[in-house]
C-alpha cells in the first residue's frame, strides 16, 4: 500500500515542478477521498497534462467535486477517466457543472460509479451546453427511462457527441424509443451501446426504424436485451436499405432460427455490415444454414460470432461449405455449439480451401481426438489462419 502512495507522491512532485507530463495514470493507486486533494492541486497548475486516469481509487462525491475544479479551468485536459469509483449523483452534478464551462475535454469515462437516473439526467443536460465532449462512457450505472427521454432531447441539440456507451444500465423500452427517435435527427453519433439493458422488441423495433433515417450510426450494440424474433424481424427489414451500419450486436438475446433467417437474408442485400454478433441466441442448425447461405453471396461481412447456438454438425457443415467459396470473412466464432468430429472434418476441409479466414474459435465443442487431428492436417496446407482456439 505504501509503495502505491509513494508512486502517487512521485507523480505529484513532478507535476508541482511544472514538468511536461501529458499522461497522468494513477488508476488503482489507493488515492481515496483523503488523497485526491493532493493530486488535484498540481493538476490545476500544470497546463501540460492532457490525459488523466483516476479509475478505481475509491473516490466519492467529494472526490468528484475536487476533480471537477480542474475541469472547470479548461487548462488543456483532453480525456478524464473516473471509472470504477463511487461519485454517485452528487459527483455527477459537480462534473456536469464543470462540463458546462469546459472547452477542452473530449473523452469522459464515468463507468461503474453508482450514478442514479437523476445524476445521469444531469450529465445529459450538461451536454446541451458543452461543445467539445465527443465520447461518453456511462455504462454500468443506473440510468433509466427518464434519462432516455432527457438524453434524447440532448441528442437532438448536440452536434459533437460521437460515442455514447450506455451498456448495463436500466433503460427499458420507453427510454430506448426516445433515444431512437432522437437519433433520427442526429448526424454525429457513430457508436451507440445499449447492451445489457431491457429495451426488448419495442426498443429494437424503434432502433430499426431509426436506421432507415439515420446515416451516421456505424456501430449498434444491443446484446442482452430480451430481443426475440419480432425485434430481429424489424431490424432485418431495414438492413437492405441502410448503407452505413458496420457492426450489429444482437448477442445473448432470444433470436431463434426464424429471426436468424431473416437477418441472414437481409445480409445478402446489405453491403455495409462487416461484423455481426449473434452468439448466445437459439438459431440452431436451420439458422446456421441460412447464415451460411448468405455467406455464399455476401462480400462485406468480415466478422461473424455464432457461439452458444447449438448449430451442431449440420450447421457446421453448412458454414464450412460457405467458407470454401467465401473470400471476405476473416473471423468466425462457433464455440460451444455441440460440434463433434464430423463437423470438425468439414471445418478442416474448409481450411484447405479458404483464403481469407484469420481467426477461428472452436473451443467448448466435442471434437474428441479425431477432430483436432483433421484440423491439424488441414493447417499444413493453410497459410492464412493466424489464431485457432480449440481449448475445451
Amino acid at each position: 500500500m505504501c509503495s502505491r502512495h509513494d508512486a502517487v507522491q512521485v507523480v505529484v512532485d513532478r507535476l508541482n515542478t511544472g514538468e511536461h507530463i501529458a499522461n497522468v495514470n494513477l488508476s488503482k493507486s489507493l488515492i481515496g477521498k483523503t488523497g485526491i486533494a493532493q493530486v488535484v492541486k498540481p493538476l490545476k497548475d500544470n497546463t501540460h497534462v492532457r490525459h488523466v486516469n483516476l479509475a478505481s481509487n475509491g473516490l466519492n462525491e467529494q472526490g468528484a467535486t475536487e476533480v471537477a475544479q480542474v475541469l472547470a479551468l479548461s487548462n488543456g485536459m483532453k480525456s478524464l477517466c473516473l471509472d470504477d469509483n463511487s461519485i454517485k449523483a452528487a459527483g455527477a452534478d459537480s462534473i456536469s457543472r464543470a462540463l458546462e464551462v469546459n472547452s477542452q475535454l473530449h473523452t469522459l469515462h464515468l463507468s461503474c460509479n453508482r450514478i442514479d437516473d437523476m445524476g445521469c439526467r444531469r450529465l445529459a443536460h450538461a451536454l446541451r451546453v458543452n461543445k467539445t465532449v465527443h465520447t461518453l462512457y456511462l455504462d454500468r450505472n443506473n440510468a433509466a427511462d427518464d434519462f432516455g427521454q432527457e438524453m434524447g432531447t440532448t441528442i437532438k441539440m448536440n452536434n459533437t457527441l460521437r460515442v455514447l456507451d450506455l451498456a448495463d444500465n436500466d433503460v427499458k423500452a420507453a427510454g430506448s424509443v426516445a433515444l431512437a427517435k432522437a437519433m433520427c435527427h442526429n448526424s454525429t453519433i457513430t457508436t451507440l451501446n445499449l447492451s445489457r439493458n431491457s429495451i426488448g422488441n419495442e426498443g429494437a423495433t424503434e432502433m430499426g426504424r431509426m436506421l432507415l433515417k439515420n446515416k451516421s450510426v456505424r456501430h449498434l450494440r444491443m446484446s442482452w436485451n430480451t430481443i426475440s424474433d419480432a425485434g430481429a424481424h424489424e431490424l432485418a427489414a431495414v438492413l437492405p436499405n441502410n448503407s452505413t451500419l458496420e457492426l450489429l450486436d444482437m448477442a445473448d438475446n432470444r433470436v431463434s432460427s426464424m429471426g436468424a433467417t431473416e437477418l441472414a437474408r437481409a445480409l445478402v442485400v446489405n453491403s455495409s455490415v462487416s461484423a455481426l454478433f449473434l452468439s448466445g441466441n437459439g438459431i440452431a442448425g436451420p439458422g446456421a444454414h441460412e447464415v451460411a447461405s448468405a455467406l455464399h453471396k455476401n462480400t462485406t461481412l468480415q466478422e461473424l460470432h455464432l457461439a452458444w447456438n447449438c448449430i451442431v454438425e449440420h450447421g457446421a457443415k453448412a458454414l464450412a461449405d460457405a467458407l470454401c467459396v467465401n473470400t471476405t470473412l476473416t473471423a468466425l466464432d462457433v464455440s460451444a455449439n455441440g460440434i463433434g468430429k464430423e463437423g470438425a472434418s468439414h471445418v478442416a476441409r474448409a481450411l484447405t480451401r479458404n483464403s481469407s479466414l484469420r481467426v477461428l474459435h472452436l473451443h467448448g465443442n466435442v471434437l474428441k481426438e479425431d477432430g483436432p487431428r483433421h484440423i491439424a492436417k488441414a493447417l499444413q496446407a493453410n497459410t492464412v489462419l493466424e489464431f485457432l482456439d480449440l481449448d475445451g
